[in-house]
């Protein structure tokens, strides 16, 4: 669904899979005014819940339904918003503490960020705790897939990947755009790994194994294990850009 963010026309799409009750949730942050890609078996559960805007997904297929909302959104010649459905609450990072914002108000930031540069891809920090926001933005590090902008590319997620797609995708940007965009000074707080549904319900400790070898085979040097941190990785590639403002 279009929406204006900033001086951009957008088309926002909330990713989701397994959980209807979250409907209500996301469109007190989004004035009710959103599309939601979620498996066809459970178009009418989310209608029934009170999404007016469906597109049908394939259950288990993150990467495929990510794709679908960049379909959707260059179709209306406009930049791809995508959110995951269990956002908690969304802040600035100002002097080492949080400080609320809406929903809008930070994707309007994240936008006018992203079409300022020269970048195609662009996101919120990875982490909703204040303390480590040490920097406005960052052109060469992970952005995570909770909430991104997109400008139109030739590029795409992996959907041969059942998790971690946004790491090839970040990867992706950062080797044939010269970087990503990753506001260090917005937060967002999600549910996450406390929810049933979503991505919960397939995660397992092969699944992310799975992943983590394609990842490793097709990323070398810029993807690496996590040193302390069991079926997780790390991405960080050299700055090829000045930092963008």
């Amino acid at each position: 669904m279009l929406h204006e963010l900033g001086t951009e026309r957008c088309w926002v799409a909330v990713i989701s899979a397994g959980r209807p009750q979250n409907v209500e949730r996301m469109h007190c942050h989004l004035d009710g005014r959103a599309t939601w890609i979620v498996p066809e078996e459970q178009i009418d559960d989310y209608r029934e819940a009170g999404a007016a805007s469906l597109v049908p997904g394939t259950l288990g297929k993150v990467a495929r339904s990510r794709n679908l909302a960049l379909d959707a959104a260059w179709e209306a010649s406009s930049t791809c918003v995508q959110l995951d459905d269990d956002l908690k609450r969304v802040r600035r990072a100002v002097d080492g503490k949080g400080v609320d914002i809406t929903l809008p108000e930070a994707l309007s930031e994240i936008v006018e960020r992203l079409h300022m540069s020269d970048f195609y891809y662009a996101g919120g920090a990875p982490t909703d705790n204040p303390y480590f926001s040490r920097r406005r933005t960052s052109t060469n590090l992970f952005i995570k897939s909770g909430c991104t902008v997109v400008r139109r590319s030739e590029l795409r997620y992996e959907e041969s990947l059942q998790l971690k797609e946004d790491y090839d995708f970040t990867a992706q940007h950062i080797t044939t755009f010269g970087g990503a965009l990753r506001c260090d000074d917005i937060l967002f707080s999600w549910e996450q790994y406390t929810n049933a549904g979503g991505c919960s319900d397939f995660r397992s400790a092969e699944a992310e194994e799975e992943s983590i070898r394609w990842l490793l085979g097709r990323w070398p040097g810029m993807i690496k294990r996590h040193p302390r941190r069991e079926h997780e990785v790390l991405l960080k590639a050299p700055a090829r850009r000045r930092e963008a403002l």
